[in-house]
């Protein structure tokens, strides 16, 4: 919250600054070009950004993801509450904080936010059509959404002849490729039995991925029939809200990400409005 309520101070500073040079006839500074008053201050009208995102810095081209980050950790494996099909002990909760303190970088970063890609069944895919996708589930709907086939009458009925899209999850827990058909039971275009093939360009990244890790991760295909999954103790949903970070609640009770930066907002302006009491008086 002191973060976000320095970067809210500091943008009305600048502005004061710019203002004051302007006036004086003086050339803009460099970081003015990348300073838009509408995207950063409460008072100021047309910028695309809401109030509450304002509050949130996400008007700053640095601090703009410092909410989504910090939230992401506290929903690292040490400190995320048990829920669903996560529930750790206490020896795993001490070793998920041992892990954090030895990661290199990379995979410290996946094992705070798992990588999320949008790929295309068949041989042809060979890169993401989505390389980062938002970690709830109506951004993840919407995004399918733009790259579910479409069908008539005359297709074939053959899963092997059709592009679905398919998750590519990378974190230390798991490693994961899942087709999207799961998301809905009552897909008719094609039944869930009927299963799906990925390229080579995928498969080989799941085992580079799943490799990477000083504990190499376990891997789950979630591809429609068969799968090397056991469906009697994990199921694909399941471990999809489990990766799915942005839906998930803290332990102090607020339900999701939406319902915690709205509530760090609501304190943040709280702060600029006790402040600007005080220096009136």
């Amino acid at each position: 919250i002191s973060t976000l309520l320095c970067a809210y101070r500091s943008a009305e500073l600048h502005e004061v600054r710019r203002k004051m040079r302007a006036s004086r006839g003086l050339s803009p500074c460099e970081s003015d070009s990348l300073f838009f008053a509408n995207e950063r201050l409460l008072d100021r009208q047309g910028g695309q950004l809401s109030d509450r995102e304002k509050l949130l810095a996400r008007g700053h081209n640095r601090l703009c993801s410092l909410p989504l980050l910090t939230y992401a950790l506290i929903q690292c494996d040490a400190l995320r509450p048990g829920k669903g099909t996560f529930r750790p002990t206490i020896d795993a909760r001490c070793a998920a904080s041992s892990n954090l303190s030895a990661m290199p970088p990379a995979s410290l970063a996946r094992g705070i936010a798992p990588r999320i890609e949008v790929w295309l069944s068949g041989d042809d895919c060979r890169e993401p059509v989505v390389d980062s996708v938002n970690m709830n589930m109506e951004a993840l709907r919407q995004v399918i959404m733009e790259y579910q086939p479409v069908r008539d009458e005359q297709s074939s009925p053959d899963a092997s002849d059709i592009s679905f899209p398919v998750l590519f999850v990378d974190s230390p827990r798991l490693v994961m490729v899942f087709d999207c058909r799961y998301l809905d039971n009552s897909q008719s275009l094609v039944p869930i039995r009927e299963k799906i093939k990925i390229s080579d360009t995928l498969l080989s990244l799941v085992e580079i991925a799943a490799q990477s890790y000083r504990v190499p991760a376990p891997i789950y295909y979630f591809l429609g029939g068969s799968s090397n999954a056991n469906f009697n103790e994990v199921t694909p949903i399941s471990l999809l809200h489990d990766i799915l970070l942005e839906d998930s609640g803290t332990s102090d009770g607020v339900s999701d990400y939406h319902a915690w930066t709205a509530k760090i907002a609501e304190e943040v302006l709280e702060e600029i409005d006790a402040e600007s009491k005080d220096s009136s008086r």
